[in-house]
């Protein structure tokens, strides 16, 4: 598909990418390896990459714009 910037992953390891991602940023910020805003920038990055992937994937079945 022509311009999809998407990593071509199925549904079901988005989901469990992005759980593991929510659950890992907070443990990272209360060891203090990560600040709060980081914490803040990189959830709404695993945002952004899965959840809006997923959000394609079930609008467009297709596959395609």
């Amino acid at each position: 598909m022509k311009g999809n910037i998407m990593p071509n992953i199925s549904t079901q390891w988005r989901k469990y990418l992005y759980g593991i991602s929510a659950a890992t940023i907070p443990v990272l910020v209360i060891l203090g390896f990560i600040s709060d805003e980081l914490a803040v920038t990189l959830v709404a990055m695993a945002n952004a990459i899965f959840i809006g992937g997923l959000a394609f994937t079930n609008t467009h079945p297709e596959g395609d714009a």
